[in-house]
């Protein structure tokens, strides 16, 4: 029930796909280390194939049969390049790096996504280590409350030792039989009187030690729910943060991939 440290700061990742570590100190390493790592969507690059690339082939214009054989047989000065796959593979790449670009974007809003997620846990743990305190010090007032009670109990119970000490030394004493039933009256009113605030006073030390139990065990309850719900979502935030970063990567891969079939062709 101590309170949580703040932890170290968390480490700002790289923009070419590198993890952000854990932001909390109490989750260790190698549980994060053994999480599964989750599978990249579209790993598989789907090229077109290489026999049905070459059919794009330089056609030239041949002259008009009909002006060959009117004996006007020039031949043209330009070229028509057919099925060409430039313009194709230059629209997926700037497809693809607009998508690495919307990735990025989004791996940066994840990631201070994740850091605010990160401090609004840190000031939940301050509050709970607050509580904390606060919970101890009504316990610490309790606990003098119980010692004034007992030490009031005490008192009590010498007070009602010296009035029988009293009753003794009346019987004692050359009196008449109607006074010293009326002061045994008295006196036994005054002893049921003070037996019944000895009652109380159990009763209220036993529920003020109930009323301390539960309430330092609700607490806690609540405490070990929230932590285990926050633990869960960063585990989440973590694994989603992978999942972008993994499919950056194959992003930047394909891109690369269509940079040197371009540069290929010319």
């Amino acid at each position: 029930m101590d309170a949580a440290d703040d932890g170290s700061e968390d480490g700002q990742g790289s923009p070419t796909g590198s993890v952000v570590p854990s932001p909390r100190d109490d989750v260790s390493e190698a549980s994060a280390a053994s999480a599964p790592e989750p599978r990249g969507v579209g790993t598989t690059l789907h090229k077109t194939p290489r026999s049905r690339q070459e059919l794009t082939a330089v056609e030239s214009i041949s002259p008009d049969k009909k002006l060959v054989e009117a004996g006007s047989g020039e031949r043209p000065l330009f070229f028509r390049r057919m099925n060409s796959p430039t313009s194709n593979s230059t629209a997926n790449a700037a497809t693809r790096s607009s998508r690495i670009a919307e990735l990025e974007m989004e791996i940066s809003a994840m990631r201070s996504s994740h850091e605010n997620i990160v401090a609004v846990l840190r000031a939940t743990n301050k509050q709970h280590a607050a509580n904390v305190l606060e919970l101890r010090a009504q316990v610490a007032a309790l606990t003098e409350g119980n010692l004034w009670l007992e030490r009031q109990l005490t008192a009590k119970g010498e007070l009602v030792r010296e009035l029988r000490e009293m009753e003794k030394q009346q019987q004692r004493d050359n009196v008449s039989v109607s006074e010293v039933e009326k002061i045994l009256e008295i006196k036994d009113a005054q002893i049921q009187t003070l037996e019944r605030e000895m009652a109380q006073l159990r009763q209220r030390l036993a529920r003020l030690e109930s009323d301390k139990d539960s309430q330092l065990y609700q607490q806690f309850q609540h405490f070990d729910a929230r932590r285990d719900r926050d633990e869960k979502r960063i585990n989440e935030l973590r694994k989603e943060v992978l999942a972008m970063c993994n499919e950056r990567l194959e992003l930047q891969s394909e891109v690369r991939d269509l940079k040197e079939m371009s540069l290929r062709f010319f």
